[in-house]
């Protein structure tokens, strides 16, 4: 599961109430055949991509207009780990479910979570002081894995 820039971009332009749009030019090329030009406006500045696929050329202007925005200080919008394994296991009929453990007094304790997606446990235990944020972080460990593995 790749990151979608048009899906990203449309976050960030969307979290920080910038206007954006995406206009298509297709034109015949004597050697290349049909080639596609998709131009993503954000504000005031264009971004543009040609390329024989359309989704491919989309996918290069929204990423060179992510890349633009970055470097002027704006970020994408914060992941949801847990959301997005749930989401990874309920696509896939896997069942997603967390081992916490807590470590130490019940007033001052460290919490240790692992996830297990489809029966398989994914990743060493994370360890944090909260029980939510160390849920996050092994969800994240093993959204990470899905990700390398195409999923």
């Amino acid at each position: 599961m790749t990151p979608d820039p048009i899906a990203i971009l449309d976050s960030i332009t969307s979290t920080h109430n910038l206007q954006s749009t995406t206009t298509l030019h297709q034109q015949q090329h004597p050697a290349h055949g049909i080639l596609y030009t998709v131009f993503v406006r954000v504000g005031q500045v264009s971004y543009q991509a040609t390329d024989g696929d359309i989704a491919r050329a989309h996918a290069r202007a929204a990423s060179e207009a992510i890349a633009a925005l970055e470097s002027q200080g704006y970020q994408r919008p914060r992941r949801h780990y847990r959301t997005e394994i749930n989401n990874i296991g309920s696509r896939y009929g896997m069942r997603v479910e967390y081992a916490d453990e807590c470590r130490g007094p019940p007033h001052n304790c460290t919490w240790i979570s692992m996830v297990c997606v489809g029966g398989i446990r994914l990743g060493p235990g994370v360890e944090s002081r909260e029980k939510g944020a160390a849920r996050e972080s092994a969800a994240r460990i093993a959204v990470e894995y899905f990700e390398s593995k195409g999923y």
